[in-house]
């Protein structure tokens, strides 16, 4: 196991490139002793972390023409373009098992990336048991405008990648010196202005903190 921070961004769709990167380090039993991974990034983490060499992209593509599984209908009936049941719960526990007994071995640590609504700040939180952590792997992917926010103990929770898109700086502060980065944007990318801004004013009205982080 490599002494260094493992950082995986999200990116939705483009997350099916991180899940190859990831089935390569499976293939030659690379591990790091932290693993950061925000929004799509968090949902392939889980997978590396289980071991399960190609998993990610068959949970990515094998379902697409469900309804349940991503669509405007999901968005309509439930809040979710993503549709949590069927993701974080039909799929893992009965279509594609998910093996959470390989998950348990590993020996490193793994932080899902949340931003908190009202404070307009990332947390990191520690994924130790599968099962019952789920709801923050959930809460990681909640992408704006298409997911609802998330209430967990009476805090509010949005996507990850809304305060912390690439948590490198975290894994510095922790006291990594050496970090693996796995991106899906092009190199040549920058970030610019939220052409959503007007939208995005009118969803989170009630989350000042939340919309000022949107336009740092």
């Amino acid at each position: 196991m490599y002494d260094s921070g493992l950082i995986l961004e999200g990116g939705v769709m483009r997350g099916v490139y991180t899940a190859g990167v990831l089935d390569c380090f499976i293939n030659n039993k690379i591990e790091f002793s932290v693993c950061y991974a925000v929004s799509a990034g968090a949902c392939h983490c889980c997978i590396y972390l289980s071991k399960q060499r190609r998993r990610a992209f068959d949970v990515n593509v094998d379902y697409l023409k469900d309804k349940h599984y991503a669509s405007l209908y999901s968005l309509i009936t439930t809040g979710d373009f993503f549709g949590a049941k069927k993701i974080y719960d039909d799929i893992p526990n009965k279509l594609n098992l998910y093996d959470y007994d390989e998950f348990d071995k590993y020996k490193g640590s793994f932080k899902a990336v949340v931003t908190n609504a009202e404070r307009g700040k990332a947390e990191y939180i520690d994924i130790k048991d599968m099962k019952k952590d789920i709801v923050y792997i959930r809460t990681s992917s909640s992408l704006p405008v298409f997911a609802k926010i998330i209430n967990i103990g009476g805090k509010k929770y949005l996507d990850g990648g809304v305060s912390a898109h690439v948590p490198l700086k975290k894994s510095q502060s922790d006291g990594h010196l050496k970090n693996v980065l796995i991106l899906t944007s092009d190199a040549n990318y920058r970030k610019e202005p939220n052409k959503f801004m007007p939208l995005l004013k009118i969803v989170y009205n009630k989350y000042p903190k939340l919309l000022k982080t949107y336009t740092l």
